[in-house]
């Protein structure tokens, strides 16, 4: 359903007063009334799941405008909901001839009308229709109760990849899996073979099938990270995916020691922990399970999903806190425990050995609980956006962590109390800090957009973005949309993908295994169609620096305070 308007009681009113409209004279009081009312009227017996009434609208809507795909969709579903299957496939046809939805929609729609009406062979032609147009849940058509009585079927088994898990030996299972992980990467990826031919990825799975005896489960796991890394983009990876309500969707492929590692100034950093390992920020790493930080870096390089080297910059020291990762690539012989010299900034040097936890082996774990004491680009990331004025310099700073709703605030209600500070209050600048936001929803971002544009801030010099390896996703669709939309100053170091990139992160989870993979498949062109920028570079190039991590400094807001237009 692309548009649904939830029924109150103001609305029940509406929708029982259309019912009178359902015989002959509701069609010659329409002819008589504005379009826009009508197509009021259909959306409010949608919505209201009044299914007959609702159909007689919306062709009553398309007699009159039969040009617009999303009326044809609306139509499709009323006749659907409503019994009359038959007619719900000839609209459903309508609107995939018209691109209602995703490309699959409407053919899996029908689908589902064929399977209503009996018609076996149907149903599933259209099946696999959607799924050659790029259907994303397997899960969706395992448990749609409508394809109940198909379960049984081969034909319908082998299209949703149903199987048995318990009833395979493990080399059984592992190699379903890999051929699962191909079919789909393939079917659903926008373009699999952009970076990397297919005869080449062909080869890798072939050997990677033929391996599979002689290699343990997280040797398995890292080649079938390197398969994921085959695709060219940042989002298509095994790496733990994140659903909406923030927790872990799968259980880590390798858990990590509880410090956060991060590359600057030329070397491996400790620049977060959990509580028992504080004393441990800030000081370099300068071996990891005995080897050279950057030997490791270079062995785990293969392994990282990027649309730039700037992700990989970000990600790969994340995997080297990984000791179960590291056995698999033959660099130690522990897996649950983490091997590290360490150097302070006077010159010490100390070893220490950190146990695996679960709870800092997600991607997005944050090391950073709020404090106040810290400096602002450190103070509280777990929110997903805040702001704070610095009067000396009249300065709103907002940092925007997560392209999601807070619970506690929606979107439009902060704007609202930003742009409303801003319009009431003497500021000259306004800064938003985008260097930790990994992205989330991208259509949070026009609110966003409009207010910018419209402020009396979007001048050179008064606006200005910070950036950094982390902005990626929708951050980067964020980031981009200012650059083309607004007159801001870009801070800080590269972001960690492109302008233009491949995306999505669609859920697949493999059967015998549990790993969940992720793959894209839409390719996001937010800016121009010539723009071939490997990523967005700031204007005032202010990279992190482990000097001024130590003493409380941020190189970005230093570089924002001192500009001068």
């Amino acid at each position: 359903m692309l548009y649904r308007c939830w029924m109150m009681s103001s609305v029940a009113v509406l929708v029982t007063s259309s019912s009178l409209i359902a015989g002959p004279l509701a069609a010659q009081s329409a002819d008589v009334e504005p379009f826009s009312a009508l197509v009021r009227q259909a959306q409010l017996a949608s919505g209201g799941r009044h299914w007959a009434n609702a159909a007689d609208l919306w062709r009553n809507v398309v007699d009159r405008n039969p040009t617009v795909a999303s009326y044809w969709a609306e139509l499709g579903q009323s006749l659907y909901e409503g019994g009359r299957f038959e007619e719900s496939i000839a609209a459903y046809a309508r609107a995939m001839e018209l691109g209602a939805g995703y490309p699959w929609s409407s053919p899996y729609a029908i689908a589902r009308a064929q399977a209503r009406l009996n018609r076996v062979d149907s149903a599933l032609a259209w099946l696999d229709t959607a799924l050659r147009l790029r259907f994303r849940d397997l899960d969706q058509i395992r448990n749609d109760s409508v394809f109940a009585s198909f379960r049984s079927n081969p034909r319908f088994r082998a299209l949703a990849a149903m199987a048995d898990p318990k009833s395979m030996s493990r080399l059984q299972g592992w190699t379903y899996d890999v051929d699962l992980f191909d079919r789909e990467i393939r079917r659903l990826h926008y373009s699999p073979f952009l970076r990397t031919p297919e005869p080449e990825f062909r080869a890798a799975v072939a050997a990677l099938k033929r391996d599979l005896p002689k290699l343990s489960d997280p040797e398995i796991k890292v080649r079938l990270m390197r398969l994921a890394t085959m695709a060219g983009d940042g989002h298509t990876t095994f790496r733990a995916v994140r659903i909406p309500d923030g927790t872990t969707a799968n259980m880590p492929m390798f858990e990590a020691a509880p410090v956060l590692l991060y590359d600057m100034s030329g070397g491996l950093y400790v620049v977060g922990s959990d509580s028992s390992h504080a004393d441990l920020v800030g000081w370099e790493v300068i071996r990891v399970a005995g080897r050279e930080p950057r030997e490791v870096l270079a062995a785990i390089d293969p392994l990282v999903s990027w649309d730039n080297r700037g992700w990989i910059k970000l990600i790969a020291p994340d995997y080297a806190r990984r000791p179960g990762l590291l056995n698999a690539l033959g660099m130690t012989r522990d897996r649950d425990s983490l091997r590290l010299r360490l150097r302070s900034a006077d010159g010490r040097e100390r070893d220490v050995a950190l146990a695996t936890d679960l709870a800092a082996s997600d991607q997005s774990w944050l090391p950073f609980p709020p404090d106040s004491s810290k400096p602002l680009y450190l103070r509280d990331r777990r929110k997903a956006y805040w702001f704070t004025y610095l009067a000396d310099s009249r300065t709103v700073y907002f940092q925007y962590n997560r392209v999601r709703p807070d619970p506690t605030e929606s979107m439009p209600q902060f704007l609202e109390r930003l742009f409303g500070f801003i319009d009431s209050n003497q500021v000259d600048r306004l800064v938003i800090d985008l260097r930790w936001n990994r992205g989330g929803n991208t259509f949070m971002h026009p609110p966003l957009l409009e207010r910018l544009i419209a402020s009396k801030l979007n001048a050179t010099g008064k606006l200005f973005v910070i950036i950094g390896r982390n902005t990626f996703s929708a951050a980067q669709n964020g980031a981009t949309m200012i650059e083309r939309m607004t007159r801001a100053v870009f801070v800080g170091e590269p972001t960690g993908s492109r302008p233009n990139f491949i995306g999505e992160s669609i859920r697949l989870t493999l059967p015998y295994s549990g790993l969940t993979a992720s793959i894209s498949d839409l390719y996001w062109q937010t800016s121009w169609p010539m723009d071939h920028r490997t990523w967005i570079g700031p204007t005032l190039y202010a990279p992190p620096t482990i000097e001024a991590f130590r003493t409380g400094r941020d190189p970005a807001m230093e570089a924002i305070l001192a500009y001068r237009p």
